[in-house]
């Protein structure tokens, strides 16, 4: 028996070493409007860091622009604690992050050293649509609007998929194969007169049917829609 439970020990402690650190985030209500803007607000969570050790909090767009914000540092159980003083804290007990349809954030943290990395990707304002087990999305992949990333999932493996997208007075034919998963993922890009621009629209064919999805771009693809807002603990 003595040795049964040494072994479980061992196996927890093994356990706790070997947990890698992550960040998650919970949405804390649905969304609100406040001024005309949507607003979502989130709250980060912290687990798994070494204790002691330094990070700071950055926020990243679509363009690849990063911002370091707060400071923050590991207690005994992997938790990430604000170490700022208790003014900043009262001044800024948000960040604020104007969003634009389909436009992916992320948060994270980001050793003082600069070789630790661990940050979650989301994108509070999607252009989806869900049919079944089926969902197609459209993300934006630039603040122009101009380029985008074609996503879907749960379709059949291996299955052959034809696209038609329609913006301004053009359209565009795509394809591509679905992978082991059933998903896949591929760029498009949209040219032409920008300033002009209003809706582009999307549809899916596959052996069972269709699905459809407009999405803005061009100027209207630019325009921010909302805000993230991540509590600061």
């Amino acid at each position: 028996m003595r040795f049964s439970a040494i072994i479980c020990f061992l196996l927890v402690c093994s356990s706790l070493i070997s947990a890698e650190p992550q960040v998650s985030c919970r949405q804390k209500w649905k969304e609100m409007e406040i001024e005309g803007m949507k607003i979502r607000l989130y709250r980060l969570r912290a687990e798994s860091f070494p204790s002691g050790k330094s990070y700071k909090l950055f926020v990243r767009n679509v363009d690849g622009s990063t911002t370091e914000t707060f400071s923050y540092v590991a207690n005994p159980k992997g938790h990430l604690i604000l170490t700022e003083p208790e003014d900043v804290k009262l001044a800024a007990p948000y960040i604020v992050t104007p969003l634009r349809r389909g436009e992916m954030v992320s948060y994270g943290m980001l050793s003082v050293d600069g070789e630790q990395e661990y940050a979650i990707a989301m994108i509070p304002f999607p252009n989806e649509t869900v049919k079944g087990k089926q969902k197609l999305a459209i993300e934006l992949a630039d603040v122009e609007g101009k380029d985008f990333i074609c996503r879907g999932s749960g379709f059949k493996p291996n299955e052959t998929l034809s696209f038609e997208c329609t913006f301004a007075e053009e359209t565009c034919l795509y394809s591509c194969v679905v992978g082991s998963e059933g998903a896949f993922t591929f760029p498009i890009q949209l040219s032409g007169a920008i300033e002009d621009s209003k809706e582009a629209h999307m549809k899916l064919l596959h052996s069972k049917g269709n699905l459809g999805l407009s999405f803005p771009w061009g100027q209207r693809g630019s325009e921010f829609v909302g805000a993230s807002c991540l509590e600061i603990k």
